[in-house]
């Protein structure tokens, strides 16, 4: 053993070192530890640096940006500021059975097991082995043999085995489970914030929808009663047939607007139950009532690039998947070395020749084994490994590349769209206004024999069609409101 250890320093020293004199293994193995260094933890910085991280639509933002208050120790969750309880009950029914989360979890409980598996393989491991057995020998040269000989043989052996970690494979192994342990956890808050965000986008449509049921009940009714009023105005010889087609024709119009508003609302309790993991029996029970439609605040936190990439689950799980790329290429790379593995045995046993007779275990036997492997051929195949590891590094380096730039394009369109849909909202309602105004003046004005009815009808279609587009841009605007929201402050 000592001769082989000497031999291979010397051989490796030769080949290596450029002749360079070593003179014990002790010295040798952490110069050669070196050459394995650990994985940068600024992978992310480097990769960060090649993705332009400027909003432009902030600039032009009309918004009151506020600092990052979500990321504060006590911060609220950020749907508690629309103070709606129905909402809040929906949110926390979400988080306690979407299947979707508890898949995530299902795979952060994978990640926790294969960490700890791997972290095993850095200590050693003891073992138990018992055992007992009869042998007997029958044949001679010259034939059988009348009198048999037995021997009865049993042991108890404790075996204690190690592999000597020196230039850190199984360290880089252990770490990267470890590091793709972290990255499924922060996959499971984005599950969350996914979720979530959708959950509360839905149920704004929800409200959204409802508001135009009611309006569009109320159109229906006010359209049948013009329907009415034309047909008495007809037989009067005040009206037309022409105008009696076009009050007919809104009519329809309303009945299909209102069949087409209920199954909307049918499709987004089935999409919320789906979201939140629940049947369609209980979603309409939670959502039987339901809030009402808000304006957001024109103050909005403001995003910072430096913490999204800290906090942000879905960039911080990309991170850590980075991170491990680069621990498996440093094992693939350790991989190259020679392992150096340490057995040691302790055991209990007794050889008898009595047969039918159990002795007793009086013989103690012990010893120390050390190995010491080092690939020679099939070199290929490590160094496979390796070119493997480092595309793999590359891909997570592109992949983190590619989230960071849809996060911040993401961010980006949410800045516009708020602003954008505001000013959409703003001014249909009041388009709304006027074209109120205008249905209940043209009654005047036909009562006042001023205006036929054909006016009158017109009037009402525009009424109906611009209520109805600022409940629509109203929805649109917490839709982008939520999107930002849920972008932007990821800390719960």
């Amino acid at each position: 053993m000592v001769f082989f250890f000497q031999f291979f320093s010397r051989v490796w020293c030769l080949a290596q070192f450029q002749y360079r004199p070593i003179l014990s293994l002790s010295v040798l193995l952490p110069l050669l530890s070196a050459c394995v260094g650990e994985p940068t933890h600024e992978q992310s910085e480097l990769a960060l640096k090649g993705v332009d991280t400027t909003l432009p639509s902030l600039e032009r933002s009309e918004m009151q940006w506020q600092d990052m208050y979500y990321l504060a120790a006590d911060a609220k969750p950020w749907w508690q500021q629309f103070d709606d309880v129905v909402l809040h009950n929906l949110v926390t029914l979400t988080l306690e059975n979407s299947k979707d989360i508890a898949l995530a979890v299902a795979r952060l409980d994978e990640a926790i097991a294969t960490a700890g598996a791997s972290r095993s393989d850095l200590f050693p491991t003891l073992n138990l082995d018992g055992q007992a057995g009869v042998s007997s020998t029958d044949l001679e040269e010259a034939g059988l043999q009348s009198n048999a000989t037995r021997t009865n043989t049993h042991s108890i052996n404790f075996a204690l085995a190690w592999q000597a970690d020196v230039f850190g494979r199984l360290r880089n192994l252990s770490a990267a489970d470890k590091v793709r342990l972290q990255a499924q956890s922060s996959r499971v808050r984005d599950a969350q914030r996914v979720i979530v965000g959708q959950i509360v986008q839905n149920y704004y449509r929800l409200v959204s929808t409802r508001s135009r049921l009611v309006l569009t009940k109320s159109s229906v009714a006010r359209r049948a009663e013009n329907v009415d009023r034309i047909n008495q105005l007809l037989i009067q010889g005040y009206a037309t047939a022409l105008d009696q087609s076009r009050a007919d024709s809104q009519l329809y119009e309303a009945r299909a607007l209102l069949a087409q508003l209920e199954l909307e609302e049918v499709t987004l309790l089935n999409q919320i139950g789906l979201l939140a993991g629940t049947d369609g029996v209980n979603i309409r029970y939670v959502l039987k009532e339901t809030g009402k439609l808000i304006v957001p605040d024109r103050s909005a936190p403001l995003p910072s690039i430096s913490l999204l990439v800290q906090h942000r689950p879905d960039l911080r799980a990309v991170e850590r998947d980075l991170v491990a790329a680069a621990y498996n290429l440093n094992a693939s790379n350790a991989a190259l070395y020679p392992t150096l593995g340490f057995r040691v045995n302790l055991g209990k046993g007794a050889d008898g020749g009595l047969a039918g007779a159990f002795p007793s275990l009086d013989v103690i036997t012990g010893g120390i084994l050390a190995n010491l492997a080092m690939p020679i051929l099939g070199r290929g195949r490590l160094l496979a490994a390796i070119d493997a590891s480092s595309a793999r590094l590359q891909q997570a380096h592109r992949t983190f590349e590619s989230t960071a730039l849809r996060v911040l394009s993401e961010l980006d369109t949410a800045i516009i769209s708020i602003d954008k849909n505001r000013t959409i909202y703003e001014q249909r309602v009041l388009a709304s206004g006027s074209a109120k105004q205008a249905a209940e003046l043209s009654k005047e004005l036909f009562k006042a024999g001023e205006l036929d009815y054909t006016s009158v009808i017109l009037a009402e279609q525009t009424r109906v069609s611009s209520e109805t587009s600022a409940i629509t841009a109203q929805q649109a605007l917490i839709v982008a409101y939520v999107t930002y929201l849920s972008a932007v402050a990821p800390v719960w």
